[in-house]
């Protein structure tokens, strides 16, 4: 088992707000736990809502931004973001 894993499984959770409009007037919120160094992408992955979009051999993840400054697939989170898709 590599060390992060190992790492992971004593370290707290962190919680990251994750919010998508799929149509005007529409907001999507989900509040997730996920493991301390997790990234945009692997957030976006938690949340399943773009599952149907993606080819799963291909690691999709929508334009993003944390409080509304741009991020990039591999920025990893912290404990209190807002992921906007």
């Amino acid at each position: 088992m590599p060390l992060s894993n190992v790492l992971n499984r004593f370290m707290p959770p962190i919680e990251v707000t994750l919010v998508h409009s799929p149509a005007s007037r529409v907001v999507q919120e989900l509040v997730l736990q996920l493991p301390e160094g997790c990234t945009v992408r692997e957030a976006w992955r938690a949340s399943q809502w773009f599952a149907a979009m993606a080819d799963p051999s291909q690691a999709f993840c929508p334009e993003s931004s944390i409080w509304g400054r741009k991020a990039s697939p591999s920025q990893s989170l912290r404990h209190g973001d807002r992921l906007e898709a």
